[in-house]
C-alpha cells in the first residue's frame, strides 16, 4: 500500500477570514402636540335638504353646499371654523408624513342619524415632497393643518357632535 503526499496540499484546505461591519443610527422619537381642534362651526341644516360644510386645511372661511348653512351672522357670536393644527417634533432637517383616515362617522350626544368626515385633507407648514409630507425644521419642529368635509343629513337633530381624527405620522 502506497501513500501519497502532495506538498503543499494542507496549505489548499486552510480557511480564510474577514471581518465586516455593522452600524445603525437612531434617530428622535416623532411626537405630536394637538394645537386645535378641527371645527366645523355652528350649522344650521335644513329638514328637507342635506348638506356639507367643507374646512380647507389652509384654512380661511368655510364652504356651505346643499341644505347646510352657517348658524352665526351678525350679531350672534359663536367660534368660527377652522382646520385642526398639530405641531409635530423630531430629527432636525428630516421628512414626515401624516396619514388620515379617508372618513369618519360622527355620532352625536343623543340620538339621530351619524354624520360624515370625509375628504380629510394634511397641509403641512413646511411642504415636504408630497401633499401629506412635511420637513422638520433646523430645530426638529413643524406644524400641519387638516381639513374635511362635513356632511349634515336632512333633518339631523341638534346636538354637540364630536369625533377623533386618528393620524398617524411617520419619517419619510
Amino acid at each position: 500500500m502506497a501513500v501519497l503526499a502532495l506538498p503543499g496540499s494542507a496549505q489548499a484546505a486552510q480557511a480564510n477570514t474577514a471581518t465586516g461591519e455593522a452600524q445603525a443610527r437612531v434617530v428622535a422619537t416623532l411626537s405630536i402636540d394637538a394645537l386645535d381642534a378641527l371645527d366645523f362651526g355652528v350649522v344650521v341644516g335644513r329638514a328637507t335638504t342635506g348638506g356639507t360644510v367643507a374646512v380647507d386645511p389652509a384654512g380661511g372661511a368655510p364652504r356651505y353646499g346643499g341644505g347646510a348653512i352657517a348658524a352665526c351672522g351678525a350679531g350672534v357670536p359663536c367660534a368660527a371654523a377652522h382646520p385642526a393644527r398639530f405641531a409635530v417634533h423630531g430629527e432636525a432637517g428630516r421628512v414626515y408624513l401624516v396619514s388620515v383616515p379617508e372618513s369618519l362617522v360622527v355620532s352625536g350626544d343623543g340620538q339621530g342619524p351619524v354624520l360624515t368626515v370625509d375628504a380629510l385633507a394634511v397641509l403641512a407648514h413646511t411642504p415636504g415632497p408630497t401633499g401629506n409630507a412635511g420637513l422638520l425644521d433646523a430645530q426638529g419642529t413643524d406644524t400641519f393643518s387638516v381639513g374635511g368635509t362635513l356632511t349634515v343629513p336632512a333633518d339631523a337633530p341638534a346636538a354637540r357632535y364630536r369625533l377623533t381624527i386618528p393620524l398617524i405620522v411617520t419619517y419619510g
